[in-house]
């Protein structure tokens, strides 16, 4: 599926490099900025698509599907695996390990232990690359070589350079911590490597890195409402300072990347703010006092409701959100948690929840805004029917709560009683309804 991605992803930029050709022999202009330069033309689709199939094979494994992964720039898995790489190679320089003190990929106490727990990263993704894929095949050699841990005992230039040049843009079937997938967190991995490696050599981008961290920390510390951020408010208050970077390590920085990872999705983008200066001069005329007639007091209830709505479709994956919705326990924990969310977020005022626990609690609240997802409402119901005998009309009337409930989240009881608060019934092919 991956390689046929390419394939139509390649003819699409052909197309869209064609209409860009004719505009600049059209205005006398070069194109500033082509997709395929001088040396790129074979990789087109209209210049391969022809050719023999020994060719054209050799031509989209060994040129095409790497430049479209080379496209991802400085965000791409690829440009990971090289850190990764670039930081194992620095600490082999310094000093020669011994395979006796490996701790395996989750010991990071130590500089040494967070070479082997680097080694063990990019030798897995290593073994995971699939024989029978038509674009790791021809690295068979390569791969099985690295694909013995003992070749990662130490990795000099030449082992480097074999990693860099077959094996880094090939496709591996490993699959790596949840956290390492999301994009927010790749992005994170990405400066936390880059300022490991600074920090190593020396680098000059070590000082902008730092500080990326730095504001990084200081916006979740914002949000140490968040119970996954509260965790972590001990080691936010020290990065955010000075006196933590004084005297950092290597495995300082690893632990930093490893903790925080996870809480980059809720970092806010900076915003670029115009600031506008005023001069304004304020003329006060005679004071009198005025009454405003029909202005409401206490919360509007309609709007919260709203605003809360929104942002809990926004946030399913919320803990609390997901138990409710599918109609798992909840503790009283788990509903002080969302009220510190609502409150931090600016969802709802105290006010807002003084009114909601008055009417029911947030649970309920929640619940009638959300609804219920259908499957758990139909196993709620299973074992209410279980054993039972029922005519189609009793079955249909059970489909139709289901369907108010998963709509709606909830049932009152007088809503059995009244017509008006349930859907209009289904009819039969009789044309009879199945209410009665």
């Amino acid at each position: 599926m991956e390689q046929i991605t390419y394939l139509l992803f390649i003819k699409r930029l052909d197309e869209l490099q064609t209409v860009k050709d004719r505009r600049a022999n059209a205005t006398g202009t070069p194109d500033p900025d082509p997709f395929f330069d001088e040396a790129q033309q074979d990789l087109r689709w209209q210049n391969f698509k022809a050719r023999d199939p020994e060719i054209m094979y050799e031509l989209v494994a060994e040129g095409v599907f790497p430049y479209l992964r080379l496209m991802g720039g400085d965000d791409s898995t690829y440009s990971h695996h090289g850190l990764q790489l670039d930081l194992l190679r620095s600490l082999d320089r310094r000093e020669q390990l011994d395979p006796a003190r490996d701790g395996g990929p989750d010991a990071i106490a130590t500089e040494p232990s967070v070479r082997w727990a680097l080694a063990h990263r990019l030798h897995a993704t290593v073994a995971g690359m699939n024989l029978d894929n038509f674009l790791v095949r021809p690295h068979r050699r390569e791969i099985e070589t690295f694909a013995d841990f003992r070749t990662w005992h130490r990795i000099d230039e030449d082992a480097e350079h074999a990693v860099r040049e077959k094996l880094r843009h090939l496709p591996s079937d490993h699959e790596p911590d949840p956290d390492e997938t999301r994009e927010e967190a790749k992005r994170f991995d990405l400066i936390a490597f880059r300022l490991q490696l600074a920090a190593l050599d020396g680098g000059k981008e070590y000082a902008k890195l730092r500080q990326k961290v730095r504001d990084i920390a200081e916006d979740l510390l914002g949000k140490t409402n968040i119970p996954a951020v509260g965790e972590q408010r001990e080691l936010l208050e020290a990065v955010a300072g000075e006196e933590w970077w004084q005297d950092v390590t290597l495995p300082m920085l690893e632990d930093l990347r490893r903790r925080l990872r996870g809480l980059a999705e809720l970092v806010d983008p900076k915003a670029k703010r115009k600031i506008g200066y005023t001069d304004f001069e304020d003329e006060f005329g005679e004071i009198s006092e005025a009454d405003i007639k029909d202005m409401p007091t206490g919360t509007d209830e309609q709007r919260f409701r709203q605003r809360a709505r929104a942002y809990l479709l926004r946030h399913q994956n919320l803990p609390t959100v997901h138990k409710l919705r599918h109609n798992e326990q909840i503790t009283e924990d788990d509903l002080a948690g969302l009220e510190e969310i609502f409150l931090a977020e600016a969802v709802a005022s105290p006010e807002d929840l003084d009114e909601v626990r008055a009417a029911g609690g947030l649970g309920l609240f929640v619940r009638t805004l959300c609804g219920l997802d259908r499957q758990a409402a139909q196993r709620a119901f299973e074992s209410f029917i279980a054993g039972m005998h029922l005519s189609a009309s009793q079955l249909d009337f059970i489909t139709l709560i289901v369907d108010v409930v998963t709509k709606r989240g909830v049932l009152d009881v007088g809503d059995l009683r009244s017509r008006q608060s349930l859907p209009r019934p289904r009819a039969r092919r009789s044309g009879r309804p199945v209410l009665p």
